[in-house]
């Protein structure tokens, strides 16, 4: 499979208040919405639902950490308008209809809205109990921060949170065939990071998303920073989603993206809306080729071969337990 799509242009956005967010979401046509719940402040949790549920779902959900990730919002949302009228974008129009004839789609683009804060306070990155809502899953959520205050503090016990149960919920409910959970970086660091459970199955297509979507978007080596991380399951959201079953009896295939905190709100939303359609790609890749793995879970940190890329660099980063990092570098 060679994915090949232009890059969806960004657009310039502004923070606004929650309650703005919300309308903004629920104003969006051809989408059915259901109030999910609340978070532990008493905001509105919103779903969102695009297609025939008959088909296989795909899940993407946004600003599950708060603080500057925010941003995911605005380009979860923008890219809901296109996804629902394809016109919108015309050089994307066949490969979104055509998606759309295939599947279904199911957003939540702010998980954590107490994380939003308001127009004028930045919200905290965890939510209003200081627990990190993306690693409040129960996969080996024993190995992770277990004293507060800390951003990767993941609460009490797993889904102690009314954000995760929210999530929890609705993947279980669902049963999608992948989950996509977006963030963004708070450095200056101009580039993107993206990453997949340890338990993925689908290396080789994920190789081939972060290959594409590097071309697309235009990335010098020597001037951005790309990263893929095969992360260990510590409790966060994509490697317990990773553990459920699809109807179609393989695992969801969840990943995570990150646009980079130094590009302009523009360039952000280009490369989270681009790495959202390309993710989506790269799921029908999956599902239509049957495409095998290729990595897998590293046994020690050895050379790294990215599909028929020998990795010039290798990074093993540890900070979230120990994840196998090639970095492409000139």
């Amino acid at each position: 499979m060679t994915i090949t799509a232009p890059a969806i242009p960004g657009f310039d956005f502004a923070k606004t208040s929650y309650e703005d967010l919300v309308a903004r979401f629920l104003a969006i046509p051809g989408y059915t919405s259901t109030l999910l719940g609340q978070s532990v402040n008493g905001r509105p949790i919103y779903g969102f639902a695009l297609g025939d549920f008959s088909k296989p779902t795909m899940y993407v959900e946004g600003n599950i950490h708060g603080y500057h990730e925010w941003r995911t919002c605005w380009w979860v949302s923008e890219y809901m308008k296109i996804l629902a009228d394809p016109t919108l974008s015309p050089a994307h129009t066949s490969i979104l209809n055509d998606l759309r004839s295939r599947y279904s789609f199911y957003f939540i683009p702010s998980v954590n809205p107490d994380g939003y804060g308001t127009i004028d306070t930045p919200g905290p990155y965890t939510n209003a109990n200081g627990v990190s809502v993306s690693e409040n899953f129960d996969v080996n959520w024993s190995k992770g921060v277990h004293t507060p205050p800390n951003d990767e503090y993941r609460g009490p016990s797993p889904f102690s949170e009314p954000e995760s149960q929210i999530v929890r919920d609705k993947v279980l409910s669902l049963k999608p065939i992948s989950l996509l959970c977006t963030h963004t970086w708070s450095s200056s660091t101009v580039g993107w990071t993206t990453r997949h459970p340890q338990y993925a199955a689908d290396d080789a297509a994920i190789t081939d998303f972060y290959d594409s979507l590097k071309a697309t978007l235009g990335y010098s080596d020597a001037t951005y920073n790309q990263k893929f991380s095969a992360i260990l399951p510590t409790g966060s959201a994509y490697n317990w989603a990773n553990t459920q079953t699809s109807p179609l009896g393989r695992p969801t295939i969840a990943q995570v993206l990150e646009s980079g905190g130094g590009m302009t709100v523009q360039d952000q939303s280009r490369v989270g809306m681009t790495g959202i359609l390309y993710h989506m790609l790269m799921v029908d890749g999956v599902v239509r080729g049957g495409l095998a793995p290729m990595l897998g879970p590293a046994a020690s940190w050895g050379p790294v071969h990215v599909g028929s890329v020998d990795c010039p660099a290798l990074a093993v980063d540890l900070s979230l337990g120990g994840s196998l990092t090639p970095v492409w570098r000139p």
